[in-house]
């Protein structure tokens, strides 16, 4: 069965228990001029790329130097190839399984594993995936349209946005480029292949220098300023 991310991965309909995954998603989007866009969650993760590299100096360094000024680390890469549907995304059906046969579910391992209690469970569980809609989940012919555009939108905003995965999560990452595959057979779904990479944040401070501590040219400089636009004569 597909890995459905945030859905069920198998469902044991003899008894053998259902494996909830955790969510992969976009979430936190903020624009460039500061304002929100939805979170983005995905119905299906097809694999996750992790890349961390450092950048090393090609010169000897010195015994006791700081290595961390000939090694640093470069921002963070991740490549995610992600699926959607117009079909009904299933993590509704199985939020509604969790609250209504919480008592039969058995044990929680982890917040991650759930035994389903017997085969009238899982079963019900189906009847319950059919009818589920959540964010994103299908109910909508155009769904994956309006998933792409937002995508695109993201990208052409330099939004910035933090990235739940199976592994790890990323914070101020940004779409460096996105790849659609579109044929016959894809046309009421979206592939995506996502480069996304981290962008750096610092903070800067600016403080005044005392005109004793500037040279004679320095101090030339520093007196010049600012009188608005002039005319030209």
């Amino acid at each position: 069965m597909t890995d459905f991310i945030g859905g069920i991965e198998s469902i044991g309909l003899q008894g053998i228990g259902i494996l909830i995954k955790p969510k992969r998603g976009f979430f936190n989007i903020t624009n460039s001029d500061g304002t929100a866009m939805q979170d983005i969650i995905a119905q299906a993760t097809v694999q996750e790329m992790h890349t961390d590299n450092l950048e090393l100096t090609d010169h000897p360094v010195a015994l006791g130097a700081n290595i961390t000024d000939h090694a640093f680390k470069l921002p963070m890469e991740l490549e995610l190839k992600l699926a959607w549907s117009n079909s009904p995304n299933i993590s509704a059906g199985i939020s509604q399984i969790l609250g209504s046969s919480a008592s039969a579910a058995g044990q929680v391992l982890g917040g991650n594993y759930i035994g389903a209690a017997n085969t009238a469970v899982a079963s019900s569980g189906l009847s319950l995936l059919a009818g589920g809609f959540s964010l994103q989940d299908g109910s909508s012919v155009g769904q994956v349209n309006s998933i792409y555009n937002q995508l695109l939108r993201m990208q052409g905003n330099r939004a910035l946005f933090d990235i739940f995965t199976g592994k790890r999560q990323y914070s101020n990452m940004i779409i460096k480029s996105l790849i659609v595959l579109n044929d016959h057979q894809t046309e009421n779904s979206l592939f995506v292949t996502m480069h996304c990479r981290e962008i750096i944040l610092v903070s800067t401070k600016t403080t005044s220098i005392p005109m004793s501590l500037l040279t004679p040219s320095q101090r030339g400089i520093a007196s010049i300023v600012d009188q608005g636009t002039k005319a030209p004569k």
